[in-house]
């Protein structure tokens, strides 16, 4: 097999995989959607695929996980730590 061949075949494969996880996603998010508790906005298929929705951290959150990290080297006066 030449490496052309290989890579087409290893193509081929990750686009099946790709497939079955969008049909699984799209089964999931219509009984999610259709089920007796509804969420507010419609889920879509690539909610629930793996690895497809990357969640950002808020700007709240990264600046909290930063004075946390932080809090630990740097103790200011007069300011006392939970």
């Amino acid at each position: 097999m030449t490496g052309r061949q290989l890579s087409a075949l290893l193509k081929r494969h990750r686009q099946a995989e790709e497939r079955t996880s969008w049909q699984v996603g799209l089964l999931c998010s219509t009984l999610a959607n259709f089920s007796m508790r509804a969420p507010k906005v419609p889920l879509s298929a690539e909610d629930f695929m793996p690895g497809r929705k990357v969640i950002e951290p808020t700007d709240d959150e990264i600046a909290e996980d930063f004075a946390n990290k932080f809090s630990l080297i740097a103790v200011l006066p007069g300011v006392v730590l939970p």
